[in-house]
C-alpha cells in the first residue's frame, strides 16, 4: 500500500475508500498508550461501568475509555489518552477526509478474544441500520459528503482488518453479493472475497476505511490485538446516540489537566453535545450508559 501525503489523502479516500499513514505516533508514546489502554481494559473486564457486570473477555471491542472512573489513580494516563485523541497530526489526517476540522465523538479499544475466536463476517455497516436491500443500495450509491471517520491507531502489529478498495461508493458485484448477503448471509465468513486487501499496521500507524465499503475484522485468540479507535465527526453531523452519550465530560474540572489545544478540542465536543445531555436523565458526575452495537 502506498502512502500519500496529507494533500493526497482525500483523493485516495474518494477513490479507494480507505487511507493509511505510517508512524503517526512514535514508539515511546505508543508503548505508554498501550499500557494506559490495557489498564482500562482490565478494569472493564473486571466490571463494565455501563452494566455493573464483568466485561466479556470473548468480545472484541469496548467503548468510552475516557470515563473518569478509569483514571482515579492515574491522571497521567488520562492525559495521555486525551492528548492522542486531540493530537494535531491525527486531527490533520481526519480533516483531510472530512474537509473541515473534526469534532470528537468516541474512543474504542479493539482486543483479541481469550477463548473463542472468529474470522468476522463480510458486511457494509449500512446493513445494520437498513435491513431492506433497496435502502442499502440507495445509500451506498449516493454521493454525499463524508460525515465521520473511525481512525484505527495500532498499538500492536496487526493485519486483522480486511477491505475491498473502491467498494464504498458502488453496489456489490454478483460474487460480492453472494458472500455478503445471499442465502440469509450464509456465506459471509468466506475467505474468497474478490479484491479484498488485508491491512497491515505496525504500532503507531493509523488506518481508516469507509464503513459503507465491504469489510470485516478477524478476531484470533492466539494473535494479540490492541487497537485504539478514535471516532470523529463533522459539526453538522453531531447527533445524540450511544457513541456521543458522554455526559461525564461536562463535569467540573474534567479538562483542567489537559494542554490548551486539547482543552479547546474537547471543549467543542462538550459545547456541541451538552444540549443532548441536558435533555437526558444522566448526571454528568455519574457514569451512566447503555450497551451499543459494534458491527465492524
Amino acid at each position: 500500500m502506498s502512502q500519500p501525503g496529507i494533500a493526497g489523502l482525500r483523493a485516495q479516500w474518494d477513490e479507494q475508500g480507505y487511507i493509511t499513514v505510517s508512524n503517526v505516533v512514535d514508539a515511546q508514546r505508543t508503548t505508554a498508550l498501550r499500557k494506559v489502554c490495557d489498564d482500562v481494559l482490565a478494569q472493564f473486564l473486571a466490571r463494565n461501568p455501563e452494566t455493573g457486570e464483568p466485561g466479556n473477555p470473548d468480545d472484541h471491542v469496548m467503548r468510552h475509555l475516557n470515563r473518569p472512573s478509569y483514571f482515579h489513580d492515574n491522571p497521567e494516563g488520562f492525559q495521555a489518552l486525551m492528548h492522542v485523541a486531540a493530537d494535531p497530526a491525527i486531527c490533520e489526517i481526519v480533516a483531510a477526509v472530512l474537509g473541515e476540522p473534526p469534532l470528537f465523538r468516541c474512543t474504542s479499544y479493539w482486543y483479541n478474544p481469550q477463548t473463542v475466536g472468529c474470522k468476522g463476517n463480510w458486511h457494509r455497516d449500512v446493513q445494520f441500520l437498513y435491513p431492506v436491500e433497496a435502502d442499502q443500495r440507495r445509500l451506498v450509491e449516493a454521493v454525499s459528503p463524508q460525515a465521520s471517520v473511525q481512525l484505527m491507531l495500532a498499538l500492536e502489529p496487526t493485519e486483522d482488518n480486511e477491505f475491498v478498495p473502491g467498494s464504498h461508493n458502488r453496489w456489490d458485484t454478483d460474487e460480492e453479493y453472494h458472500i455478503r448477503w445471499a442465502d440469509e448471509q450464509a456465506h459471509n465468513l468466506s475467505d474468497d472475497m474478490p479484491g479484498a486487501v488485508r491491512m497491515r499496521q505496525e504500532p503507531g500507524d493509523v488506518l481508516a476505511f469507509h464503513p459503507y465499503g465491504l469489510h470485516r475484522g478477524r478476531y484470533h485468540t492466539n494473535k494479540l490485538r490492541r487497537t485504539l479507535m478514535l471516532t470523529y465527526t463533522t459539526r453538522g453531523d453531531a447527533r445524540e446516540d450511544y457513541f456521543s452519550d458522554q455526559p461525564w465530560c461536562a463535569a467540573a474540572g474534567y479538562l483542567d489537566d489537559l494542554d490548551p489545544f486539547a482543552q479547546q478540542f474537547f471543549g467543542r465536543f462538550i459545547e456541541a453535545f451538552t444540549p443532548f445531555w441536558r435533555d437526558s436523565d444522566c448526571d454528568p458526575d455519574e457514569e451512566k450508559g447503555q450497551p451499543g452495537y459494534s458491527p465492524s
